[in-house]
């Protein structure tokens, strides 16, 4: 199972890039080979014309220049026999371009005033999104995100041939009067998973006004997939009885999820107005604490925190930029961040443990992203010994030893990953976390101890969560074969 890598230096690929603005990006490098996805290079009506003609399926690839899940795809997926054997049979397949770059060639530019049209009549505000037609012309899918492997991008062109899984084809029985609870709560999810946004919160709207008891594991579970304000269901209710949701889905997601929304509306903005005031070199955050914990004084502490966390960030983001200067610099053999941390501890003396705590992590994230296990281990481990293995996260600890996994062939370095993994769950049982230390077994040939972790993995997976189930299962049956679970380079 991938893990979120959240070390400092290092940028996620995310499976979606939000919509930005028209932030212009590098030109998009297509690799195309013989066997791959065939791109047509028609335009919107030969396109259409020509799919009635083959009686195939149409799958538009909306992407931009700047998205990197939409490079991933380019050169990871699309050139595969495999992704070619599936859809070059079933789908004309064409790219349309969503953002302005000076490198624009004429087809780009052709494809304009047809791709405004798209982007309004479907409202595409991610990238990737993919939009398939039938060989009428007439919509019948819209799947979003890249997929880490072939058969995830075989699979939404699946969907989109199936009548029972194409979002538009059951979105229109929906709005025809197929209104049902069941049908909405159903609708209502297809149309978060298509990223269709307005149109999920309008239905969820209508699934939510039929319930009768909120109370039950799946009415909140759903209600938290349509909460993200305090004018949502969920909020309330966790808010004026968190011990009553707790019950139903776990110790401590009540708080959790009314601290977050408190932040996002009542502090979140207020620090952003500070941020954007370049004439106010000394701001005084006061006035957001006092203001937020008036609303909810039961947060007092989270939201003295949050505030007390931004001040550092704000006022330590000179120096934090110079040691990721100084990370990135291609020429940098062993970093010395002495001169940065030095300089920062004069002036800020009241952070002196947040400034070198940031050096040490970035020179762990240094030797992790040049892949110099050997000395990364030593980083780690130099970390833990100066400041107590309790300083890394669990979260730190997790994804420090899933690289090890993935990269190193040091069996030596593996051993110590082993122990971060264990350390990454010791309080408390988590699937990602125990997923890793399996996987670590299994690859220094422990597999029966492997197998049981990842059974117990498994388990603590909800049922609704049918991609991870089946991506942990797909790693058990790997290791209950023998195989290898990670690959060799």
């Amino acid at each position: 199972m991938k893990k979120i890598i959240l070390a400092v230096l290092l940028l996620p690929l995310f499976s979606v890039a939000q919509k930005a603005g028209d932030n212009a990006g590098t030109k998009v490098a297509v690799v195309e080979s013989k066997d791959g996805l065939r791109l047509d290079q028609g335009s919107w009506t030969e396109i259409l014309a020509k799919a009635k003609k083959e009686n195939k399926y149409i799958i538009m690839d909306c992407m931009t220049t700047w998205c990197g899940p939409c490079k991933f795809m380019d050169k990871n997926i699309f050139p595969l026999k495999e992704t070619g054997d599936f859809f070059n049979e079933k789908f004309i397949a064409v790219k349309v371009q969503f953002d302005s770059t000076a490198d624009d060639d004429a087809r780009v530019k052709s494809w304009k005033k047809d791709m405004k049209e798209i982007e309004k009549q479907y409202a595409i505000n991610a990238y990737p999104t993919y939009l398939m037609f039938d060989p009428n012309g007439q919509v019948v899918h819209r799947s979003v995100g890249s997929t880490v492997d072939v058969a995830g991008f075989i699979e939404k062109g699946m969907e989109g041939l199936n009548p029972e899984t194409q979002y538009y084809t059951q979105l229109r029985k929906f709005e025809g009067g197929q209104k049902d609870p069941a049908s909405a709560r159903k609708m209502a999810l297809m149309a978060q998973k298509a990223y269709d946004t307005k149109k999920a919160q309008a239905i969820a709207q209508e699934y939510i006004a039929t319930i009768t008891d909120f109370y039950t594991k799946d009415n909140i579970e759903f209600l938290s997939k349509f909460t993200s304000k305090s004018t949502d269901k969920l909020f309330t209710m966790a808010l004026e009885t968190p011990e009553k949701v707790d019950a139903v889905i776990g110790e401590g997601r009540a708080k959790s999820l009314v601290q977050n929304i408190v932040l996002s509306e009542e502090v979140m903005p207020a620090l952003r107005k500070i941020s954007m005031d370049k004439t106010n070199t000394n701001p005084d955050y006061s006035e957001v604490v006092a203001n937020a914990t008036k609303k909810y004084p039961q947060f007092t502490k989270e939201i003295t925190d949050y505030v007390t966390r931004t001040k550092v960030n704000i006022a330590l983001s000179p120096s934090m930029a110079e040691i990721r200067k100084i990370s990135a610099d291609k020429n940098t053999v062993t970093p010395d961040y002495s001169a940065i941390v030095a300089d920062a501890v004069k002036k800020y003396p009241q952070y002196t443990n947040e400034i070198t705590d940031y050096a040490e992590k970035s020179k762990i994230s240094f030797y992790l992203a040049k892949k110099e296990w050997s000395t990364f281990k030593n980083e780690v481990l130099g970390y833990m010994t100066k400041y107590g293995e309790n300083k890394l996260t669990p979260a730190e600890l997790n994804n420090y030893a899933w690289s090890v996994f993935e990269n190193c062939k040091d069996m030596t370095c593996v051993a110590e990953a082993l122990d971060w993994s264990r350390k990454s769950f010791k309080d408390k049982d988590n699937s990602m976390f125990m997923d890793t230390y399996a996987n670590i077994l299994h690859k220094m040939g422990r597999t029966k101890e492997a197998i049981e972790i990842q059974k117990k993995a498994l388990a603590l997976i909800p049922e609704a969560d049918t991609a991870s189930r089946k991506a942990y299962q797909a790693t058990l049956e790997k290791m209950q074969k023998g195989e290898k679970t990670w690959t060799e380079e």
